[in-house]
């Protein structure tokens, strides 16, 4: 296994991967119940290729032995007088009233408002075949050293599916799995590395500044 920094031309396989691995979400059925997989696909690869855009993305594969990507992460740092989220298409077949309960901006915005800045990341998998070999715990330590690197705190929407690596790894859930309505099933958890703690005083110090 090889992690790198990813290339534009990684985009496709991402938005491939992505496919696979979210399709099998516990949620898939009420969240994307009409979705095309190549829809998804070239609205993920659009995405993707955003996030090339300045210094504040990071995009970061996973490679086997033959070369080829079974594996990505990518986000970027997000704060105040910074390029705000990338915009995603809208995607024929998802479920409008469940992605509104997904709402991620109230929490970012949390987020930012008490460290100054975060890293946030978009979008993260693994394909079916290769889970369970490590790669994605490589794949968020590799971003976790980025975080580090840039003196920011990581965020995410995670599925449930891979709370328990990210608890592993540190992240401590900040708010309750969102359900859709009438709905037994998790759709993500909002969670957070806090690397660096004393960021929150700093970022209070420069707001009264």
């Amino acid at each position: 296994m090889t992690i790198r920094n990813g290339s534009k031309a990684d985009a496709g396989m991402i938005g491939t991967i992505s496919f696979e691995a979210h399709s099998l979400c516990n949620d898939w059925s009420e969240r994307c119940p009409n979705v095309k997989a190549q829809d998804w696909v070239e609205v993920q690869k659009d995405l993707v290729l955003q996030h090339f855009d300045s210094a504040n993305d990071i995009v970061v594969v996973a490679e086997d032995d033959k070369g080829e990507v079974v594996g990505y992460v990518f986000g970027r740092v997000l704060g105040k007088g910074l390029p705000g989220a990338a915009k995603k298409k809208s995607l024929e077949g998802q479920n409008t009233v469940a992605l509104g309960k997904m709402s991620n901006a109230g929490f970012i915005n949390s987020l930012i408002d008490k460290y100054g800045k975060i890293l946030w990341i978009r979008d993260f998998g693994v394909h079916p075949d290769r889970q369970g070999s490590g790669n994605g715990k490589a794949l968020m330590n590799y971003a976790i050293e980025e975080a580090r690197g840039r003196e920011v705190n990581i965020g995410l929407a995670g599925a449930s599916e891979a709370v328990r690596l990210y608890e592993k790894l540190g992240f401590v859930e900040m708010a309750p799995a969102r359900f859709f309505e009438g709905s037994t099933i998790p759709m993500t958890n909002l969670m957070l590395l806090e690397l660096f703690p004393i960021a929150a005083q700093g970022a209070a110090s420069g707001d009264r500044a």
